[in-house]
Parts: C-alpha cells; structure tokens; sequence
C-alpha cells in the first residue's frame, strides 16, 4: 500500500522531468502481460532514467535484474525493489535463465527489461540470456529503443522466440539497424551473437 502510494506519487514528477528533457514516446503499449523488453543501445546510465520515463508515460513499472547482493542493504535494496529491481544471484547463465522463468511463473503481469549487451561499453556481441529467458518462459520480446538523437524512446517489433536463435537475430539486426540512437554512440556494440563472431 505505501510502496504503491510512493510510486504514484513519483511517476508525475519523473514524467514532467522527463518530457522538459524534450523525450517522447513512439509506439503504442504491447498488449501482453508478460514479456521481455529488449532495451537498446545501452551505452549510458542515462538509459536507466530515460526507461523511467518511458515508464511512468505508459504508467507501468517494469522489472529489471539486479545483483542479489545490493538488496541486502535495507535502505538501498528497498529504493531498488520499489523500482522493480528482480534479485538474481548471477553465479551461472543457466540458474540466472531459470530464476526469470520462476519470476514470469509466479506473477500475473511481468515486464522484464533487458540490455542484451550487458554493460555500457562497446562489446564484440550481444549475450543469448534475454532470448532464452523470453524463449523458456513462454513470453514475446519486445524491441524496446533509445534515440538520443531524436529524443525518443519506445516500442517496435515484436519477436515470439522460434528456438532457432539465428533465425530470430536476423530480425532483431534489421530492427536496430533502423532504429536506436545512444547517447555515446562510440560505445553501440554490434547486434550479433558469440557464435556470430
């Protein structure tokens, strides 16, 4: 009830900061209760407060994954969980893909944003994770985007994982080749997989 009470009451202000910014929205809301969202290029933490505000547009509050370690700071793991931050303890791929499909399990709405680089900086290829976690748990992904260059933020395809992997990248490409401007573009890593290289 106060977590809920907090939240609303913050939307409104991160919304308005968020739009002097000069950010808007492009595309309309997924019409599923679960997914993965897709969130790319991640070259800033920036992108974090940009996801915000995309958030507090569509009035909804994504999950993210965090280490399990910082939520066991009182003061810090609450901040993190009232903002949808998911512990994972990140030991191995695998338990990690297993502990999102448990998540998606257990809720009735669960969007779950994912930078499928993994870090700010420029790297040789994306990680598989948010495909087989979206793939294992039965849900879509959606291509989320960051235009720093347009000021905007938003919504695109969206892909039912095949279980061909390769197959399915092809039209993850073709979607961020047209669409997604980070801030530090220097630091766009190429969309492909390891065994890609």
């Amino acid at each position: 009830m106060v977590k809920n009470i907090f939240i609303n009451l913050l939307r409104l202000p991160i919304l308005a900061i968020w739009r002097l910014m000069g950010w808007r929205a492009i595309g309309d809301m997924p019409p599923y209760d679960k997914f993965v969202l897709a969130a790319a290029p991640h070259t800033s933490n920036w992108d974090y407060i940009i996801m915000l505000g995309l958030a507090a547009h569509y009035k909804r509050r994504p999950k993210t994954i965090v280490k399990d370690k910082l939520l066991k700071w009182f003061i810090i793991g609450r901040f993190i969980r009232w903002f949808g931050g998911v512990p994972v303890a990140r030991s191995h791929s695998e338990n990690t893909i297993q502990q999102v499909v448990q998540w998606f399990d257990q809720h009735e709405k669960m969007i779950l944003v994912l930078a499928p680089e993994g870090t700010r900086k420029k790297v040789p290829y994306w990680r598989s994770g948010f495909y087989y976690m979206a793939y294992e748990a039965g849900v879509p992904i959606v291509l989320g985007f960051l235009d720093y260059k347009n000021k905007q933020a938003g919504f695109g395809e969206v892909i039912h994982p095949s279980g061909d992997i390769h197959a399915d990248m092809e039209r993850i490409r073709a979607f961020y080749q047209q669409h997604g401007y980070g801030k530090y573009p220097e630091n766009a890593s190429d969309v492909r997989l390891k065994d890609e290289l």
